[in-house]
């Protein structure tokens, strides 16, 4: 906890909030509809979210409505300019709950994107929490999320349960999914002998173009207690270059270019 209050601290200072509430006083204060959330949740999305606090126009997206508690809350958190918009796969969401300056919408996220238009600044993955639709749910939205934007996803101990589709180290777990990601990251430092484990375990269980996609726009992953945190890059991955400086090289000798300005360009790019 100490660590989060650490980085909410140098957050404030970068995005200060003028004497707004804290996430953890608005959802203490909150006297509406129901929301549910481990108490370390509060402080790592104070940290990750308060960037986007002054926002005006903020976009958010939450997958999982149960009883609209936490919609209300982001409601009060964010500028009142925010359109916060929530999906569930249940119809009695829209039928019969009603929430103020919240869009609900009712339909199975994993497979389509509705009615909704544009992108989103903000995805929060809170629905079944089974690994196939966790998974399904973020190879769909992550590209409806705004270039620079953040994708959450909540309560990932159920990746360890084999009735959600998971399992410690077991294959199409969501766990597996989000690690994945990280080799993705680093894709292009792979050797060229490691396309057939590569193409085993990643284009042929969630397709080539997916794949692509998340080598192109993935800026980085972060996992937290029961929760993974996946940026997405401002702009699209371009080539690596090797930068050169300095004139002195006594112990290692190197025999580019000196001049930074004809920096050693390194073509790098590989078939899946």
């Amino acid at each position: 906890m100490f660590l989060h209050l650490l980085i909410i601290f140098f957050h404030s200072a970068l995005y200060p909030s003028f004497g707004l509430p804290t996430l953890t006083e608005v959802y203490k204060a909150h006297d509406g509809h129901v929301s549910l959330k481990w108490d370390n949740f509060l402080y790592v999305y104070e940290a990750e979210l308060l960037q986007y606090r002054r926002r005006t126009n903020l976009r958010l997206l939450e997958v999982g409505v149960m009883n609209g508690g936490g919609l209300e809350i982001w409601q009060k958190y964010f500028d009142p300019t925010s359109e916060i918009i929530g999906i569930d796969i249940d119809s009695n969401v829209c039928e019969f709950l009603q929430l103020d300056d919240v869009k609900l919408y009712c339909f199975d996220a994993t497979s389509s994107y509705g009615t909704i238009q544009g992108d989103f600044d903000v995805i929060i993955d809170d629905a079944s929490h089974s690994s196939p639709d966790v998974i399904n749910t973020f190879l769909l939205w992550f590209k409806r999320l705004s270039k620079g934007g953040v994708y959450i996803v909540e309560d990932l101990e159920h990746s360890y349960k084999w009735d959600s589709g998971g399992g410690l180290h077991r294959p199409g777990s969501s766990m597996k999914f989000f690690q994945a990601l990280t080799d993705l990251l680093n894709f292009y430092s792979l050797r060229s002998e490691d396309q057939e484990v590569f193409n085993e375990n990643y284009v042929h269980l969630y397709g080539k173009d997916n794949i692509l996609y998340l080598v192109d726009w993935v800026s980085s992953v972060k996992f937290i207690d029961q929760m993974v945190i996946v940026q997405k890059k401002v702009m699209k991955r371009h080539e690596l270059h090797l930068i050169a400086t300095g004139r002195k090289a006594p112990i290692a000798p190197y025999f580019g270019p000196l001049n930074p300005t004809q920096a050693a360009n390194f073509e790098r790019t590989k078939d899946l």
